[in-house]
């Protein structure tokens, strides 16, 4: 399958996407994965990819998650396993990035992920 990667950060703009082409993209931020597996992530999002939907990173957190107070104070203890970090990689179509520069001057994988919620998909994986 080809494809074209794509780096933003929250520096990016619409000008990042304009010499591109082609479906589908490979984006990375400052939120991305690193490491020796990155070959293998991508080869099993491209995997997983349909052209209607947005593959996007995410694995189990591990860390202690707390709910805090407005002032400072830790109010309550969270459940981990109810939430996902999510990283890039993400795997899309071009028009979804476009969609999202005509929605935001900069780039934000929040804000992405929230203009784009029913496309999402998460690949888990619990080797990265």
């Amino acid at each position: 399958m080809l494809y074209k990667k794509l780096c933003l950060n929250s520096k990016s703009t619409a000008d990042s996407i304009k010499e591109l082409g082609g479906e589908p993209l490979i984006i990375f931020d400052d939120q991305y994965i690193s490491g020796k597996e990155i070959e293998d992530l991508e080869k099993t999002l491209l995997e997983n990819y349909e052209p209607g939907k947005i593959i996007l990173f995410a694995k189990p957190m591990t860390d202690a998650l707390k709910k805090v107070s407005h002032e400072g104070y830790i109010v309550d203890n969270l459940e981990r396993e109810e939430y996902l970090e999510l990283y890039t990689p993400l795997v899309c179509r071009k028009e979804y990035i476009e969609n999202y520069f005509k929605e935001f001057e900069h780039w934000d994988l929040n804000k992405f992920i929230k203009l784009n919620e029913e496309r999402i998909e998460f690949h888990l994986t619990f080797s990265t």
